[in-house]
């Protein structure tokens, strides 16, 4: 009796190692929203390799007899991409390989690199199916632009039933594109990828079209093709800090600018490599540290001066998009600015740089930070913090401010900070605001994230003064400036008054 009693169970485990079959297998119905389609063209790449895959690989499990599972995978991830695609974008092609992927706008490249389960069992109820791949934002001579953190797809399950194999693999692909999809749409930083793609692609496409025009024109004296440089690349890759999670407040705004391009529309501007990344860890740290709503966030890359007017307001009317966003003693306020930080030439007043800054004439069209402390003086705000990623000395750690003549570094004029404003900037007026040596962040932004996630907090009271934050950015901050350059540079805790 015992021995069929194990016979019995032994059947029961193997039920499933006899005929493994997909039938099910389809392209599953999207997980997630989709907004307005983005009005360009992009293409994405997936490799042979992805598109023969066929086999469901066992995983580990404290189950037997579980086979590997055929089924068109590749073709479903395929079809998948291309339906996803053709949601979020006006037109979208799949193609082989980036070498295929001409007169676009975006390239992508998506693969999937495994698919995997294991069956589950009574002894062992710890069955999964998974989809594994890789996505990449890529220009178009194949270098990556940003690669998704999302690698997997994955479900936990008890025992499978025939059934449910084709479809649970289905959704296990559905899930690993729709998270790419979910990127694209809500992920700052695969935001600016797309933005940066989408430049270099253009800048391409106008040079390929000029030099059509050269050819065709003058047949007796052919023109030689005019090549434009591409479009600058900028790190986009947030800090990595983790933040103690805190409760989602409803009331606080914060304001983020992250001037980086300014080759676009500024004149004898150079740029500031990692204002996009410093940006970006900004966000995360007011989402995640401070709990700050992402729909309370005003996000600008490469803010103009009318921009800045319309967020601040101007010398005449301080009644900007940042007066209607607040509520009256109940928000708090927190503003970051990355960027150039310039002297005026007629006083040595201190301003921000827009990106569409001349800068012979920056008492003009730069944004004075008199002006900008004295607006948010006006407003009805529970207190206020400015960070400022950003040196005010004419000098900048990518060359002077104006690119092609000798520096004539000034000291520039203090702004009075008024009373319920806390600055907090890189370093004091006449010095220079570093970045780390391979442009990845300022100096600045990094040490106080990592200040703000704890590090600082010396006495482990969960709190970080002005004091601990003032010594941890002397200790790190000011010790690497030093380091690296052999420059002063000390952050400023100001307290208005």
């Amino acid at each position: 009796m015992i021995k069929i009693k194990s016979l019995t169970i032994l059947v029961a485990l193997g039920t499933l190692s006899s005929c493994v079959t997909t039938n099910t297998l389809k392209v599953e119905t999207p997980n997630v929203s989709f907004f307005q389609s983005v009005p360009i063209s992009v293409a994405v790449a997936i490799p042979e390799e992805t598109r023969q895959l066929a086999i469901a690989t066992v995983g580990q499990s404290g189950c037997w007899g579980v086979p590997p599972a055929p089924g068109p995978y590749g073709k479903i991830f395929a079809d998948t991409v291309r339906d996803r695609f053709s949601r979020l974008f006006d037109n979208a092609q799949i193609v082989n390989s980036v070498a295929e992927a001409g007169g676009v706008d975006a390239i992508f490249e998506a693969r999937l690199n495994k698919m995997e389960w294991a069956g589950g069992c009574l002894i062992s109820p710890d069955g999964f199916f998974s989809a594994q791949g890789q996505f990449k934002a890529i220009d178009a001579s194949g270098g990556v632009i940003w690669t998704s953190a999302k690698t997997e797809s994955r479900q936990d399950v008890g025992m499978v039933a025939q059934l449910e194999i084709g479809r649970s693999f289905g959704q296990r692909i559905a899930g690993l594109v729709d998270g790419w999809a979910q990127e694209l749409q809500v992920l700052p930083v695969a935001q600016y990828a797309l933005d940066e793609n989408i430049q270099v692609a253009q800048t391409a496409r106008s040079a390929r079209q000029q030099i059509v025009r050269n050819s065709t024109s003058f047949q007796a004296q052919p023109a030689q093709p005019v090549y434009r440089s591409p479009a600058p690349r900028f790190p986009m890759q947030p800090v990595e800090v983790t933040y103690k999670k805190v409760a989602q407040n409803q009331d606080d705004i914060a304001v983020i600018i992250g001037n980086a391009d300014y080759s676009k529309l500024a004149k004898d501007i150079p740029n500031v490599a990692p204002a996009y990344a410093d940006a970006l860890s900004i966000k995360k740290y007011f989402m995640e540290g401070l709990g700050i709503k992402p729909g309370n966030i005003i996000d600008l890359k490469d803010a103009t001066g009318s921009q800045m007017i319309r967020v601040f307001g101007s010398t005449i009317n301080h009644k900007g998009q940042l007066h209607d966003w607040i509520k009256p003693d109940k928000s708090r306020v927190y503003i970051y600015y990355a960027g150039h930080g310039a002297p005026s030439n007629e006083d040595g007043s201190a301003y921000l740089v827009p990106s569409d800054a001349d800068a012979s004439r920056i008492d003009l069209n730069g944004y004075s930070l008199e002006t900008l402390y004295d607006n948010l003086s006006k407003l009805k705000a529970k207190n206020i913090t400015v960070i400022l990623e950003a040196c005010f000395s004419g000098a900048s750690q990518a060359g002077t401010l104006v690119a092609n003549a000798s520096p004539i570094f000034l000291k520039p004029k203090k702004a009075t900070v008024p009373n319920g404003i806390t600055v907090i900037s890189a370093g004091s007026p006449d010095q220079i605001a570093s970045w780390e040596e391979n442009k990845s962040h300022g100096l600045f932004t990094q040490y106080y994230l990592k200040a703000m996630s704890g590090e600082a907090d010396r006495d482990k009271n969960g709190f970080i003064s002005n004091d601990e934050l003032k010594n941890y950015l002397e200790d790190t901050m000011t010790y690497y400036a030093r380091r690296y350059y052999g420059r002063d540079q000390k952050a400023q805790i100001i307290i208005g008054h």
